[in-house]
């Protein structure tokens, strides 16, 4: 969640996105944080200051019934005010939600934005490692050199025919017992938070996307890529050198074997290879009938 250090009226807010506020609004109310899905579990209903949700591509509907059960305001584009409107008592609509979002995390800049990170005192961070403002470490977490952690997000888009980069203003959590090695990143999510789970470990040059989800005692192989909105379920491993698509889901006691490129989601207790990944079993199958048909 990113909490302005400025309160805004509603009103105004939708004006400077260039947004139309549909629904039953209160004339006097006013937005003081913005809030992803994953936000959700620390706010209340009928809060006021209100907090407007701000779904991701992958979390539509998910983030427009949260902010309908929390009597909260929600930005929409018209297809979706078109199936959800009785879901949401208070809706922004706006032509393109990505061209909103970024109009709208530039609005939060100015307004300005308070700093929500920490470094537990029994986290250890090397001294060359990069740490944002907005990045929390847990106890017992260990930050190995030239690490960086709260890296801008890679999200672009287009603005009048030119490419515009999306900043990023969300968190990044790091809990209990982590251990990431060299050079690592892991980029702030736009507005909700980046999660590394507890007892994590993350080897060189590994890479975590904006807005992922890594879950307990997962293991993320040398140079591995995991893509924006992923999510790497409990237990899971990701071979060195491997890649999981943005909003793709691992599944728990699941593993992708080294130098693989998942582009589906992979089922929990199963172990997937190749390029693109398919089931361990059937790409030893495929190996096997291509070295016997190469045969002269």
């Amino acid at each position: 969640m990113i909490e302005l250090k400025t309160d805004i009226a509603l009103a105004d807010l939708a004006r400077a996105i260039g947004a139309s506020l549909l629904g039953t609004p209160m004339a006097s109310l006013k937005v003081s944080a913005l809030a992803s899905c994953s936000d959700a579990l620390g706010l209340e209903p009928e809060g006021e200051p209100a907090s407007l949700f701000v779904p991701s591509r992958c979390g539509h509907s998910s983030a427009m019934a949260l902010a309908a059960k929390l009597n909260q305001p929600c930005i929409m584009t018209h297809n979706d005010y078109r199936v959800h409107a009785k879901a949401s008592s208070l809706s922004l609509v706006v032509q393109n939600l990505e061209v909103a979002t970024l109009k709208l995390i530039r609005l939060a800049q100015h307004l300005g934005v308070k700093n929500a990170g920490y470094v537990s005192s029994g986290a250890r961070v090397h001294p060359t490692s990069v740490i944002g403002p907005n990045v929390t470490i847990g106890e017992d977490v260990v930050i190995g050199p030239h690490v960086v952690l709260g890296a801008s997000a890679f999200v672009t888009v287009d603005l009048n025919g030119r490419q515009e980069l999306v900043p990023s203003l969300g968190q990044v959590r790091v809990e209990t017992g982590t251990h990431i090695i060299a050079n690592a990143s892991i980029a702030s999510a736009l507005v909700g938070t980046t999660r590394i789970g507890e007892c994590v470990m993350i080897d060189a040059g590994a890479h975590v996307g904006h807005d992922a989800h890594i879950a307990s005692q997962v293991s993320l192989g040398a140079h591995s890529m995991i893509g924006g909105y992923a999510r790497c379920e409990r237990m899971s491993t990701v071979g060195a050198g491997s890649s999981i698509a943005p909003r793709r889901v691992l599944g728990e006691h699941a593993a992708i074997s080294p130098m693989s490129a998942v582009v589906q989601n992979v089922k929990a207790n199963s172990r997937v290879t190749g390029v693109p990944a398919i089931n361990h079993m059937q790409w030893l199958r495929q190996k096997a009938a291509e070295r016997r048909t190469s045969k002269p």
